[in-house]
């Protein structure tokens, strides 16, 4: 079983510093997501995790944008 506890930390650093659509979150975090997976399918990677933790409860989809759910979207505004 992999390992995606690097790559969901990235996403989610990545939503809280504004980048909301997956066009701004999926290039900064290709080499990551190609370690993971042959190149040719390192996006989808990224938009499987950002499925995987908008399950979780830790991030939304609204409005054609990400963001960070509760608890963690009070931690990044302070």
């Amino acid at each position: 079983m992999k390992d995606f506890t690097e790559i969901d930390c990235a996403i989610m650093t990545r939503i809280a510093g504004g980048f909301t659509q997956f066009s701004e979150i999926w290039p900064a975090l290709y080499s990551m997501a190609a370690k993971l997976s042959p190149a040719p399918g390192a996006e989808r990677v990224v938009d499987r995790r950002l499925q995987a933790l908008r399950k979780k409860g830790l991030i939304a989809f609204d409005n054609g944008r990400w963001s960070l759910c509760g608890s963690l979207s009070a931690t990044r505004s302070k």
